[in-house]
């Protein structure tokens, strides 16, 4: 599926501005847990997402949910605020290790400071902050220890 990035992906409040379904213009689906938008019966679910640093957002995500790539797509290209941000707490949420595999490339190579939409994804996501966000399930300590190095590194060059 080819994302949009001038379609809504995602709804979410800002500074808790909005908690109900109805309030983000959704109605209840008869299947228990999903809500459909009325102007074109898409789908959505209810998900916690961007934590600005007082909560995670109420918000909804479209149906059927995107992969990392969408995701990605979105969050560098999409001029929608909650199309950023939700791509961002889905990112996090569920695709680290894919981020760690993205973005450490990137910071690694010469030219990635002058490039606009990736310093504001960056900061977006907050890989300024040194800590490993990568699963450790089913990880070796070496493993752990070696995503984490890769975190603290990509924290380093973006404090620069």
């Amino acid at each position: 599926m080819k994302v949009d990035p001038l379609q809504r992906y995602f709804l979410m409040s800002f500074r808790f501005d909005k908690s109900t379904p109805e309030e983000f213009g959704l109605k209840r689906s008869a299947e228990n847990g999903f809500y459909i938008c009325p102007k074109d019966n898409c789908l959505w679910v209810q998900r916690d997402l961007y934590d600005f640093g007082w909560g995670n957002e109420t918000g909804f995500v479209r149906l059927p949910e995107c992969d990392f790539e969408q995701l990605w797509h979105l969050m560098m290209e999409s001029g929608i605020q909650e199309n950023r941000y939700g791509s961002a707490a889905e990112i996090l949420r569920q695709y680290a290790d894919e981020l760690l595999s993205k973005i450490y490339p990137i910071i690694s190579g010469p030219h990635y400071s002058n490039d606009y939409s990736l310093n504001d994804a960056l900061k977006i996501l907050e890989l300024n902050r040194p800590y490993n966000r990568s699963s450790i399930l089913g990880k070796t300590q070496e493993q752990i220890k070696k995503d984490y190095n890769k975190w603290l590194y990509i924290s380093k060059k973006i404090n620069l």
